[in-house]
């Protein structure tokens, strides 16, 4: 409502300054204040929880590595195997999977904050590795007609995974060993959460979510630890 706001003003002063009306309507009218969507970070029993309902899924190992970094979406389903070194057990993010209105395309790091190396748990890497093998037989199996992009999340032809249908896969997965009104988004703050109530230091934080200041990091995550620590909300 605001950005329509904004539009019909500008509008309307062109309008004005050709002399097609006399005032600007808009100018007298305030426009709704736009409310900042609730971030509910899942616990981890919930996180556990929703691991646990996923485990038999094709990606379940893109929502382990998503519950393990707190990568944003986009820098998860652009990760490619050349980002990744299983020995060293780390993951560097180097570009961001994007839909624009005609395909689905890569995008460099906005910032060199966005750009970065993160550790992996051991739990990951095993994951990964069995990944890796699976994927590898899709490919054997679909031979020329396997798409190879490289990706460590993708279809199974290897062609990118659309970032929509990555979260209506989630949304479907939450329904059934999850808390309601979660978004994937949330999982981001979840790891972030769990991270400082484990006592993190919040630089450490900042520095895997890739957050451009340690003030964008404790803003967005102070409410997510007192919304953690007060508990699952009702839906």
């Amino acid at each position: 409502m605001p950005y329509i706001h904004a539009v019909l003003r500008q509008a309307l002063e062109q309008a004005v300054r050709e002399g097609l009306v006399y005032r600007n309507v808009a100018e007298a009218v305030s426009p709704p204040r736009q409310k900042r969507k609730e971030i509910r970070p899942l616990t981890a029993d919930e996180l556990n929880r929703f691991l646990a309902a996923a485990r038999d899924d094709r990606l379940f190992p893109a929502f382990l590595f998503e519950g393990a970094t707190g990568l944003r979406r986009g820098e998860l389903l652009g990760l490619k195997w050349e980002d990744v070194d299983l020995e060293r057990g780390t993951v560097t993010v180097r570009r961001s999977l994007i839909r624009t209105r005609q395909e689905l395309a890569f995008m460099e790091p906005k910032s060199e904050k966005s750009r970065r190396t993160i550790p992996l748990p051991k739990e990951v890497v095993a994951g990964l590795r069995t990944h890796k093998k699976r994927q590898a037989g899709e490919r054997l199996s679909r031979g020329p007609a396997y798409c190879d992009h490289g990706l460590v999340f993708c279809t199974e032809e290897g062609r990118p995974l659309d970032p929509r249908n990555f979260v209506r896969k989630f949304e479907g997965l939450l329904r059934t060993g999850g808390p309601p009104n979660v978004s994937f988004h949330d999982m981001r703050h979840s790891h972030a959460t769990l991270l400082l109530l484990l006592g993190e230091h919040p630089k450490v934080v900042q520095e895997r979510l890739g957050h451009s200041t340690i003030t964008v990091t404790l803003t967005r995550t102070a409410t997510s630890c007192l919304a953690s620590r007060r508990g699952p909300r009702r839906s």
